[in-house]
């Protein structure tokens, strides 16, 4: 008897074998773009049909303004929760926004809706302070992490 090895076997069978030095073969595919979506919409219980951004988690059925201006788009939350010692609390929530018949010239401009204390009050920040504000952001939160890190460790029983 012989000693083959379990590859010889799975040869003998005719299947292939592939090698383990070499490289594994792999290929990059593009992905798909999301295509907006339309939506019905009811406004002054007249139904209409509007595109809905890809980001958009309205229900805009369930929805029955009263004027096409007020139809409106938003995104899912992001939301900052601060620990409290009897649970947490919401103390920011940002989320895209659009409002595509609104008068004005920001009409149907997606932007950054930030409610800073979780009271609905929200600033409109477009691409540019948008990314100023999630920059200081990140410098605040590097401040925190340092103080953090001076923190002493919790006493674990």
């Amino acid at each position: 008897m012989t000693n083959r090895s379990v590859a010889d076997s799975i040869r003998e069978l005719g299947a292939r074998v592939p090698d383990p030095d070499a490289p594994i073969a792999y290929s990059l595919t593009l992905t798909a773009e999301a295509l907006p979506r339309m939506a019905a919409v009811f406004v002054h219980d007249q139904r209409t049909s509007l595109e809905c951004p890809t980001w958009c988690t309205v229900d805009h059925a369930a929805e029955n303004p009263r004027h096409l201006e007020d139809v409106h788009h938003e995104g899912a939350p992001v939301r900052l929760s601060m620990p409290l010692y009897n649970g947490s609390e919401t103390v920011m929530v940002a989320r895209l926004a659009q409002w595509p018949f609104a008068p004005g010239e920001n009409r149907g401009r997606t932007y950054l809706a930030v409610d800073p204390d979780g009271r609905d009050e929200d600033a409109a920040l477009y691409r540019d302070a948008a990314l100023a504000f999630a920059d200081q952001l990140a410098a605040h939160a590097a401040g925190i992490r340092r103080l953090a890190l001076q923190a002493d460790t919790a006493v674990t029983s």
